[in-house]
């Protein structure tokens, strides 16, 4: 059994039997059906090996190359600018306020085209890299849970690390979301409820109206290509 954090809950393998009789927080009202799909969701992609991936499709060190742009200026800055598909983090969001502006990119990349949040870049774009320590020592458990409550459809995300010219970099990979729009679904730190994120030239923002509508029409289109194909 995976111990579940939710918040107000907390239980764990030990008090299965206490919950069961009532002895343990009788309180608590269980998980609803759509509480446990979530759960079950995020932790499904959160559990799968970084190493499964690490050379196979998006998390393939050369796709990820590819798209830093292989090579460093000789004051280690690199070539490459935040883009559509990059967003670059100086260390890992262990604030809630940090946390909750990296489930937006997220969002937003998800809603757009897709995309990698990289660890270990600056904001003047210098590599810095991360140890292993703080990639371990990091609350994925919290990521993941956070992403799914906060955020539905369920965001896919893959993660894994990287030698980059000497240096290790943290990466996620964030799917496309093959049937838009992913909508926040509470108030926290940087999220706002009910808003569509959408992933622009180095920022991520509300979506603008122009790109809500185009963004409904490609939902719309295929959900009528898998009606017909289905007929």
């Amino acid at each position: 059994m995976s111990f579940l954090v939710y918040p107000g809950r907390k239980l764990s393998p030990a008090c299965v039997s206490e919950i069961v009789n009532s002895d343990r927080a009788p309180s608590v009202p269980p998980l609803s059906q759509k509480e446990f799909e979530r759960f079950v969701a995020s932790r499904l992609l959160h559990n799968q090996s970084d190493t499964e991936l690490d050379d196979r499709g998006p998390l393939s060190t050369y796709l990820i190359h590819q798209e830093l742009g292989w090579a460093l200026s000789e004051t280690r800055h690199l070539f490459a600018d935040e883009s559509r598909r990059l967003e670059f983090k100086r260390d890992l969001p262990r604030a809630d306020i940090t946390l909750s502006r990296c489930l937006v990119a997220a969002a937003a990349m998800a809603n757009a085209v897709g995309g990698y949040i990289i660890f270990g870049i600056d904001d003047h774009k210098e590599l810095r890299g991360i140890t292993d320590r703080d990639w371990d020592d990091f609350d994925w458990d919290k990521f993941s849970s956070e992403l799914a409550r906060l955020f539905q459809p369920v965001i896919e995300w893959r993660k894994r690390t990287i030698e980059f010219h000497e240096a290790m970099l943290g990466v996620i990979h964030i799917e496309m979301m093959e049937l838009p729009p992913v909508i926040s679904n509470a108030d926290w730190h940087s999220i706002k409820a009910g808003t569509v994120y959408y992933r622009y030239e180095r920022s991520s923002r509300r979506i603008e109206p122009g790109d809500l509508r185009r963004l409904l029409e490609r939902r719309d289109k295929i959900i009528r290509r898998e009606v017909l194909s289905s007929k």
